[in-house]
């Protein structure tokens, strides 16, 4: 009976794909991978002849000359060997990175689990534990803070996508920026990411839009180390801050017995009915006390002159 074969496609040896047109959706990027693979075996190389060369030069004076090269042989092949495992585990050492509250929070868990059920009962352990974990989120500052913990770490997932997503074009071997720590700010979170060789603030200056948008945030802005060119710190908005009402602590400081200030009465936007020439001019004693001038009083005014009184043969209608 002839059999049918899988497509090579959709299967290759032992590893699955998921296929999404043509792209390729693994764990580690297969560039990344293919470039750590040659650095390992670059780095093998170097480190194997440096450190080789370099002990048996200083194992000749104090030993055999058989001996000091099957020294250096050795120390070298450590050296290397030790090289192209941190280079080639370097994808893997980053993924470990990018979960490691993840990856620290269940380790936790379990040990948790494992030294309860040595005292009491499996079930007991895990309600427990359930308790435990679950019994700061019905605490209101503790609530927030989990909160805000929380979307520390999902902002950091959200931006290695967004990055993955935005300047992939730009590292053919899928070498992206590194997020190094997250913590929250009172208006949203506050990220410090290390940039690769190939990109610099200017390049990401007009895609911050997008990555407000991929970490479910309202604005996002970036600014640089003073220090270090490659270190961004990404603030991100999700509330402002200032449009909560916030209780001062200075209002308990005030008696009960004492007396409310009561509010100015409204001003009128006119004044009407003010008579100029009544009103002395203000006097400046001080002023000539400070420059040394004499000080003369301006002299009165004479009084406004009445008008005349109406006689009785004047005839006032036509100026009316």
């Amino acid at each position: 009976m002839p059999t049918r074969s899988m497509p090579r496609s959709t299967y290759q040896g032992s590893r699955t794909h998921r296929r999404f047109g043509r792209g390729r959706i693994t764990v580690i990027d297969q560039g990344l991978a293919y470039a750590s693979l040659r650095r390992a075996k670059i780095g093998f190389w170097i480190a194997f002849l440096l450190i080789g060369a370099s002990t048996v030069v200083g194992a000749l004076p104090v030993t055999t000359t058989g001996a000091a090269w099957l020294i250096g042989l050795l120390t070298g092949l450590a050296a290397g060997s030790t090289v192209f495992v941190l280079a080639f585990c370097w994808p893997a050492l980053r993924l470990t990175w990018h979960w490691a509250a993840e990856l620290t929070a269940t380790s936790f868990l379990l040990w948790a689990y494992s030294v309860l059920t040595t005292v009491m009962a499996a079930p007991t352990a895990l309600v427990v534990l359930l308790l435990a974990t679950g019994g700061p989120f019905t605490f209101g500052p503790a609530r927030r803070r989990l909160l805000a913990l929380g979307w520390c770490v999902i902002t950091r997932h959200r931006l290695r996508v967004c990055f993955a997503e935005v300047i992939h074009d730009r590292h053919t071997d899928g070498r992206l920026p590194l997020i190094l720590w997250a913590r929250p700010t009172p208006a949203g979170e506050r990220i410090w990411v290390w940039l690769r060789a190939g990109l610099a603030l200017p390049d990401l200056a007009e895609r911050f839009e997008e990555v407000a948008v991929a970490c479910w945030a309202t604005e996002a802005h970036a600014v640089r180390s003073e220090k270090w060119a490659a270190l961004l710190r990404v603030d991100l908005t999700r509330r402002n801050a200032l449009a909560a009402v916030v209780d001062s602590p200075l209002t308990d400081t005030i008696p009960a017995d004492h007396p409310r200030p009561r509010p100015a009465p409204p001003r009128p936007a006119f004044v009407t009915g003010l008579d100029l020439p009544d009103i002395p001019e203000p006097q400046a004693p001080d002023l000539h006390r400070r420059t040394g001038t004499p000080f003369r009083p301006a002299p009165p005014r004479p009084p406004a002159t009445p008008p005349p009184p109406a006689t009785p043969g004047d005839d006032t209608a036509d100026w009316i």
